[in-house]
C-alpha cells in the first residue's frame, strides 16, 4: 500500500480522484474502505460510506471532511499511461523496487525517468507520478 504521506503529497499536487467502491482512504485518523458512493444530479461526488478495520461504517461528506486517498498500483499506473507514458517495474537486488517509464517518440520508446523506492512499488509509482505533474504543472 502507498504511503500515506505519498498519497497526502498526490492529493496536494492535485491528482483527482473518481471514488470508486474498494478504494482506500484515510479520514480522522484511521483507514477504511470504501463500500459505498453517492453522485449529486450534477455527478459530484457528495458522500462516500466507508468500513475501517474494527468493522465500524462511516459515513463521509467529501466536502465536510479531511480525508486522503490511498491509490493502488494499478490506479497510478493507468494514470501514468492516461498522460501518455508507459511505465515498467521491476526489483532489483539490493536496491529496492524500480519504475520505468518512457514516453513515445516517434517509433521509439525514450526513457524519461526511473524511480526507485526501497519500500513499494507503490511509493516508487507515487513519485514517478509526482514527478510528472509537476513537470506537466497539474
Amino acid at each position: 500500500m502507498i504511503s500515506l504521506e505519498k498519497a497526502r503529497a498526490l492529493k496536494e499536487a492535485g491528482l483527482v480522484w473518481e471514488p470508486d467502491i474498494g478504494d482506500m482512504i484515510y479520514v480522522n485518523g484511521e483507514y477504511g474502505s470504501v463500500i459505498h458512493v453517492n453522485q449529486d444530479d450534477n455527478g459530484k461526488y457528495i458522500l462516500i460510506v466507508y468500513v475501517t478495520a474494527g468493522g465500524v461504517t462511516h459515513y463521509l461528506n467529501v466536502y465536510k471532511h479531511d480525508w486522503i486517498w490511498l491509490p493502488r498500483l494499478d490506479q497510478m499506473l493507468a494514470e501514468i499511461e492516461a498522460r501518455g507514458y508507459f511505465p515498467r517495474l521491476r526489483k532489483i537486488a539490493g536496491a529496492g523496487y524500480v519504475l520505468t517509464f518512457y514516453a513515445a517518440n516517434g517509433k521509439d520508446h525514450v526513457t524519461l525517468m526511473e524511480f526507485i523506492s526501497a519500500k513499494t512499488w507503490e511509493d516508487a509509482a507515487a513519485d514517478a507520478l509526482l514527478w510528472l505533474m509537476g513537470r506537466e504543472g497539474k
